[in-house]
C-alpha cells in the first residue's frame, strides 16, 4: 500500500464474564481496557453494557481507557456477568496498514471500597493480547488470564474489520488489485461470521412461539434479500463496511452463543501452536534401550531448535504476549511415551548424527504408529468438561504436595491453571508438612494421608477420581502415603500421578559438584531423616531403605496415568532418579497392565539468575513459578487430566 491510501478499521471486544479463581483479597474489582497498534496508533474507546441495571461504563479520554462496571468478589469461584462491548477505531495511511497488528491491554484493578476514585485504583493483574492483522477480519475467542496473586479469568471474544479504504489523492474508490484482494479476504471473514450469527438467530427464533417465528423469518429474509441486492451494486470497501455493520447489529442478539462456538474452535486448535516446543519419542518397553533419547535431552538439540529461523514463527490470531513466547526462555517438552509390554514391534533408530532433531529417524511398525496417532489425536480433541451420568456420582480430587523446604504456595500456580481449565474439580494444596520437611518421610506421609481424609470428610466429598501432583520430595511422600491402610479404600479411584522432578531413586548420583557437599553439611548439622532416606542410608543395607521398600509396593501401578516430569538442567535431583530410569546395564523397564507412562524432559532457556544457573536450581524452580510451563502442561496433557 502507498502512503496516500487511507485505512480505517474497527475492533470490537466483547467482555462476557469474569471468574475468580484465586484472588488474594476480597473487595471491589474492575477491568481496564486499552488498545494500540504495533505502530503506536491509539484510540479512544466507545463502550456499552447490555445488562439491565448495569451502571454506565467509565471512559477516561485522557488515558484512552475503558473501565467495566465495578463488581464485588467475596468467594472463590464467584463468576460475575459483564456482557459489555468496547469498540476501538483506528485510521492509518501506513504502507502495511492491512497487516497491522494490535495490542489489547487488560488491567485488573482493585479497591477495598466500592466508590474509590479511579486514580486510586490499584492494578493487581495484567494481560496483553496480541491481535494479528486486525484489518483482515478477526473473529476469535480468548480467555484473558490474570496470573499471579490475583489469579482470575475473563471470557472474551474479539472481532475486527476494515471499515474503509480510499485513495486520498482522488475522490474515488480504491482500485488497486493487491489491496482489493486483502479487503476481499476481510469481507469474506465477516461474511462467514454473519452466516453463523444468522444461523444462531434462526435457532433462537425457533424457541419462541410459532407466530413470533414466522414474523422473525419474514423480517430476516427481507433484510437479507435487500442486503444482497444492495451489495451487488457496491464497491468492495462499501460491501466490507456493510457486512461489518450487519455483524455489529446482530451480535447483541446471539453474541453469547457465537462466543461459545468460537470457544470450541479455540479449544480444538490451541495446542497447535506448541508443536515447535513438543517432541514425542515412542519406546517399546521390552526392546533394547533407546539411547537416541539422550539427543533429545541434550542442550545442543535445544539450542538447534532455538536457533532455527522458523522456531516460534507462527503465531495464533490472538495470543497472550504477557506470557512471553521468546525463543530464549521458551520451555521445550521432550516426551518419551512407553508402550505396554504386549506390543510385538520394534523401533529402530539411526544414530549417525545426533546433533539435530532432523537427523534422528524412527522406523515404527503399523501397530505402534496407530497407537501414537491415537495419542496425538486425543491431544487435539476438544475435552468436553460436561460430566457423564456416571461422573455425576462423584468428584475428581487433585492433591498437591510440596517438596523439601517448600510451602503451600509452591504449587499454587499450576493448581490455578488446572482450576481455570477444570472448574468442577476439587483441589487440595496440602499444608500439614510445611516447615517439617527435614523430618521422616514416613511421618510426613501419615500427615498427608490424614489431611486428605479430613478434607474429604469436612467437604463431604464423594471421590470418583483421585489425582496427585508432587514436587521434588513431595512426589515420594505421596507414594508412601498411598501405602497406608487408611487410604486403601481410595486406591481403586487413583487416576493421574504427576511428579515434578521427584527423587524416586534417591539422590545418590547427582550431576552437581556443589549440591552433594551442601546436602551432606545440611544433613550432618540438622540430623535430617528425610535427607538420610533419600541417600538410601536409613537401613542396614539398601534393601531395608525406605525407597527400596516403596519400589516394592507398586503403588504407581494403581494409577491410570503416570507422568514423570524432569529436566536435564536440574542439578538438584538426579535426572535418572526423577524419571525412575535405570542405566543401560540395569534391569529394563516393564509396564504391565493398562497404564500410560510418560517421561517428559523439560528444557528451559538460559537462567535469569547467575547463582540459580551455577548451582542447578534454575530448572528445579521453573517447574513451580513459570506461567508458560504451567499453561503448556495443562494444555498439552489434557487427556491425562480430564
Amino acid at each position: 500500500m502507498d502512503n496516500h491510501i487511507r485505512w480505517d478499521a474497527s475492533v470490537m471486544v466483547h467482555l462476557d464474564s469474569f471468574r475468580n479463581i484465586d484472588l488474594l483479597e476480597q473487595g471491589w474489582y474492575t477491568v481496564r481496557v486499552r488498545m494500540h497498534t504495533i505502530s503506536g496508533i491509539t484510540s479512544i474507546p466507545d463502550g456499552s453494557s447490555r445488562r439491565s441495571g448495569h451502571s454506565l461504563p467509565l471512559i477516561d479520554e485522557q488515558t484512552k481507557s475503558y473501565y467495566t462496571k465495578r463488581f464485588q468478589i467475596q468467594f472463590v469461584e464467584h463468576e460475575e456477568d459483564l456482557d459489555e462491548i468496547v469498540t476501538f477505531r483506528f485510521d492509518s495511511n501506513s504502507k502495511n496498514a492491512l497487516e497491522e497488528s494490535g495490542i489489547i491491554r487488560f488491567d485488573l484493578m482493585f479497591s477495598a471500597r466500592p466508590n474509590c476514585p479511579v486514580s486510586q485504583l490499584k492494578s493487581v493483574g495484567r494481560c496483553d493480547l496480541r491481535v494479528g492483522q486486525i484489518g483482515q477480519g478477526v473473529h476469535a475467542f480468548y480467555p484473558v488470564t490474570f496470573v499471579g496473586w490475583y489469579f482470575g479469568q475473563m471470557r472474551t471474544s474479539i472481532h475486527s474489520s476494515t471499515t474503509q479504504m480510499r485513495d486520498q489523492r482522488k475522490d474515488k474508490v480504491l482500485q488497486r488489485i493487491e489491496s482489493l484482494k486483502k479487503l476481499e479476504e476481510c469481507t469474506n471473514n465477516t461474511i462467514r461470521a454473519n452466516e453463523a450469527l444468522k444461523r444462531l438467530v434462526e435457532e433462537k427464533a425457533k424457541r419462541v412461539s410459532k407466530k413470533s417465528e414466522d414474523t422473525e423469518d419474514a423480517t430476516s429474509s427481507s433484510t437479507i434479500e435487500k442486503s444482497n441486492e444492495s451489495a451487488m451494486s457496491r464497491e468492495s470497501h462499501e460491501k466490507c463496511l456493510s457486512e461489518w455493520n450487519d455483524f455489529v447489529r446482530m451480535f447483541p442478539v446471539v453474541g453469547e452463543s457465537y462466543m461459545q462456538e468460537l470457544r470450541i474452535e479455540y479449544e480444538k486448535t490451541k495446542i497447535v501452536y506448541w508443536r515447535d516446543c513438543h517432541r514425542t519419542l515412542v519406546k517399546r518397553t521390552t526392546s533394547d534401550d533407546l539411547h537416541t533419547l539422550t539427543s533429545y535431552l541434550d542442550g545442543r538439540v535445544a539450542s538447534t531448535l532455538r536457533n532455527r529461523s522458523d522456531f516460534l514463527k507462527e503465531h495464533p490470531t490472538v495470543d497472550d504476549v504477557t506470557i512471553h513466547r521468546d525463543r530464549e526462555v521458551q520451555p521445550l517438552f521432550f516426551e518419551e511415551y512407553l508402550l505396554p509390554h504386549n506390543y510385538n514391534s520394534t523401533i529402530e533408530c539411526d544414530q549417525s548424527n545426533l546433533a539435530t532433531i532432523d537427523d534422528v529417524h524412527l522406523t515404527i511398525s503399523n501397530d505402534i504408529e496407530e497407537d501414537l496417532h491415537h495419542v496425538r489425536a486425543n491431544r487435539h480433541n476438544f475435552i468436553d468438561q460436561k460430566r457423564s451420568n456416571d461422573d455425576m456420582r462423584g468428584v475428581h480430587l487433585f492433591v498437591f504436595v510440596h517438596g523439601l523446604s517448600g510451602n503451600i504456595y509452591d504449587l499454587r500456580l499450576l493448581k490455578d491453571f488446572l482450576q481455570a481449565q477444570y472448574r468442577d474439580y476439587e483441589y487440595l494444596i496440602c499444608g500439614s508438612i510445611q516447615g517439617q520437611t527435614l523430618g521422616c518421610i514416613k511421618s510426613m506421609g501419615e500427615k498427608i494421608a490424614d489431611e486428605i481424609l479430613s478434607y474429604i470428610e469436612v467437604e463431604s466429598l464423594m471421590v470418583k477420581r483421585l489425582s496427585f501432583v508432587g514436587h521434588s520430595m513431595g512426589g515420594v511422600i505421596i507414594r508412601y502415603a498411598l501405602t497406608l491402610p487408611r487410604l486403601q479404600p481410595y486406591l481403586p479411584f487413583l487416576y493421574t500421578y504427576i511428579s515434578l522432578s521427584s527423587p524416586h531413586l534417591g539422590s545418590l548420583y547427582s550431576n552437581s559438584n556443589i549440591l552433594p557437599p551442601a546436602m551432606w553439611i545440611l544433613q550432618r548439622y540438622t540430623n535430617s531423616k528425610s535427607l538420610k532416606q533419600l541417600k538410601l542410608a536409613d537401613g542396614a543395607n539398601v534393601t531395608e531403605s525406605l525407597l527400596y521398600q516403596l519400589s516394592q509396593s507398586k503403588v504407581l501401578e494403581k494409577f491410570k496415568n503416570v507422568i514423570l516430569l524432569s529436566s536435564h538442567q536440574d542439578m538438584y535431583v538426579p535426572y535418572a532418579s526423577a524419571r525412575i530410569e535405570m542405566c543401560r546395564d540395569s534391569q529394563r523397564d516393564d509396564v504391565e497392565g493398562d497404564i500410560n507412562v510418560l517421561r517428559v524432559n523439560v528444557l528451559f532457556g538460559r537462567p535469569t539468575e547467575f547463582i540459580d544457573g551455577m548451582i542447578g536450581r534454575h530448572a528445579h524452580i521453573r517447574l513451580l513459578d513459570s506461567p508458560l510451563f504451567s499453561k503448556m502442561f495443562v494444555e498439552l496433557y489434557s487427556e491425562y487430566l480430564s
